[in-house]
Parts: C-alpha cells; structure tokens; sequence
C-alpha cells in the first residue's frame, strides 16, 4: 500500500529538482502539525477541487521585471549558444520522509542515494527548435544510515519503516516516473535568447515513444535550470523577477524567480563561451487546492492536491555559450499534501524532501 501512495505521489508531482507548506523553519511543531492534516480519512472535500482537473500544456510565462538595473557598466547580456549539444546534469542529494496518512505519523528521515538524471540539447538549424532528449537516470549506492538523518529517533532496523525500506521506495518511485516519461525520450524546444522557455513538445515519431507527461517532466526540468534575463542593460547588483504559470505532474503550480547577478567574469569583448555571469537565486513553486489527473490510479480512485510548496536558492554560474548554468548548487525544500478519494472514503498522504541539488552544463561539438 505505501508503494502505491508514494507512486501517485510521484504521478502528480515528482518533477523537476528533487521531489504546500514552505518547509523552512517548520521543523520545532511539524510533527504535530501534520497529525492534525492527517487526522481522519473523512473530511470535507472544499469547494475548489470540485472543478475538472487543471492542465497546462505549455508555460504561461509572465514578463521579466527589472527590480535593480545594478552598478555601471550596465550591457545587455543574451544567450548565444553555438551548434554543439548542452548537456544538463542533475545530481540530487536528498532526504526524504513520507506520511501515509491515518495514524501511521512519518516515516524516519532518511537519506536517499544520490541521483543523477539531466537533459541533452542539441540547437536546430536556421531559426529551427532545438532538439532535447532525456538522459539516463543514475541511482547510487544506498546511503540511507548516514547523514544527519542517521541520528533520528524511531527507526527500526528492519520493517517499511527501516532506512533503507524507505529511501529505496521514495528513489524507486522518482525512477520509475523519470524511466517512463524523459529516459532517452525526445522532444522539441523553443528556447528565446533570453533564456526563457516558450515552447516543448514532444516527438510522437521517436523511439523510444514519449510518455502522456513527457513534455510536462522536460518542461519542469528546464523552468527550474534557466535563468530567464532582463531586456534591459545590467550590471553587479541588478535584481529581475519572473513569474509564470506550468504544469508539474499532475498539478498547476505558479513558479517565481528571483535573480540578483553578483558577479561579471570577462570583458565586454570576450566570447560568450569566456563570459561568466555569477546570480544569486531564489526560487519558488505553490500549488493551491485542485484536481489531479494522476495516471495509474485504481479504478474509482481519483487524487487531489491540498498543496505544495517548493523552494531552492543558492548560487549559479551562466555562461551564454549554454541555456543551462555552467555550474552551480541550489539548496531544495519541498513538501506535498495530497488526498486519495474512494466513494466516501478519504486519505491523505504527505511526502517531504529537502537536500541539495548541483548543476552543470557540458558543451560538446
């Protein structure tokens, strides 16, 4: 049964870097505070996930807004990639826990083993869509008795509560969704020089064929890794915002960017392989209450989300050789209350990670 929660889990929101409330400084009462979400299995569904299930087949992206424009010099910095194909690599290092609803309370923290997945991009030619395609998902060694999550009370040494019980269904569940929708799947992408996303549409025609939700986990993987610039010259100390509606799983979420540029290595003269731009990110996503139309469910079964908060900050290094950052690592927090409906029948499931996330690009002929 919990391998079932935490699959559907996974089908309405496991997308992106790592996978409702924001998690930072709630760790002295969070205990208690999800007993009383999880409280009962009858509840009343509100109003707002009564409607069909949201979907967004593309980003609605808002406007980029210059908060700052920064210290002169000010320039216009643009992406200009050239003809060899991005890789973008994700290495995740995460802890996890799950709250399978009732009076089970949460499962230990644990660690999982790192994971690593990314995409490839190749530009198209004269004014054509970049080709994308999916790379391998890695999962490596168990590392679910070390960490900081080693120390926590409560874990038994065998059982579905056991360390190693846990990370292994939370790693297997992310390996699973990523496996049938993004591993060696391929898509098409419209990427402006400014870094934003405009358009991804998977290949019908490729093998392997793309999943329902393939365009949807490449979408979130590239919303979270650009960094969109402003129209207008900046220098050190510009702060932009930018702000946008997409789909993560099964779910709308709103995602914002706050972007500070820090740094400025290279001359106005040097080629864009040999700029280097050092931004301060802060990240976020927020799901409110609504329908889920989460694949794979039992007959009779339907999802809902209750919420979902996601945030990251850290540091990033963008070079305007490559859409992706060169470089950089992001600090995640990340939690989900979802809700499965039987008839009358009611149960809520709560899935937390937090841990930290490293990117970078490599460039290749």
């Amino acid at each position: 049964m919990r391998t079932l929660l935490i699959a559907t889990l996974c089908a309405l929101v496991c997308a992106g870097l790592g996978p409702g409330c924001d998690c930072r400084g709630r760790r002295a009462g969070e205990d208690a505070g999800a007993a009383e979400l999880v409280r009962t299995e009858r509840v009343e569904v509100p109003a707002a996930t009564s409607v069909p299930p949201l979907q967004l087949d593309q980003p609605r992206v808002g406007p980029v807004r210059l908060l700052a424009a920064g210290a002169a010099p000010r320039r216009v910095f643009r992406y200009r990639p050239g003809t060899g194909t991005q890789h973008l690599y994700i290495e995740a290092d995460l802890e996890g826990r799950e709250h399978p609803g009732r009076d089970a309370g949460w499962s230990p923290r644990v660690r999982l083993p790192a994971l690593t997945y990314g995409l490839a991009l190749t530009p198209g030619s004269a004014g054509e869509p970049m080709s994308v395609r999916g790379l391998d998902f890695e999962v490596g060694p168990d590392r679910a008795g070390t960490g900081p999550a080693a120390t926590e009370p409560g874990r038994d040494a065998a059982g579905p509560d056991a360390p190693t019980a846990v990370a292994g269904r939370m790693a297997a569940a992310m390996q699973a969704r990523y496996a049938a929708q993004v591993q060696g799947r391929r898509a098409s992408a419209v990427i402006a020089e400014r870094g934003l996303l405009e358009r991804l549409v998977a290949d019908p025609a490729a093998a392997p064929a793309p999943g329902p939700d393939t365009h949807i986990e490449m979408q979130q993987i590239l919303v979270q890794s650009l960094v969109p610039l402003p129209e207008q010259p900046i220098g050190v100390g510009a702060r932009w915002h930018v702000s946008m509606l997409v789909q993560r799983g099964a779910a709308v979420v709103e995602h914002n960017g706050v972007y500070e540029l820090i740094a400025i290595e290279g001359s106005a003269e040097a080629a864009p392989a040999e700029l280097r731009l050092r931004v301060r990110a802060e990240l976020s996503q927020d799901g409110e209450p609504q329908r889920a139309s989460a694949q794979g469910l039992p007959a009779g079964v339907r999802a809902e989300l209750v919420a979902l908060t996601w945030r990251a900050h850290g540091e990033l290094v963008l070079s305007p050789a490559a859409f992706t950052p060169s470089a950089g690592e992001l600090a995640v927090d990340y939690l989900v209350h979802s809700r499965l409906i039987q008839g009358a029948r009611q149960r809520e499931v709560l899935l937390e990670s937090t841990g930290t996330v490293r990117l970078r690009t490599a460039v290749s002929p």
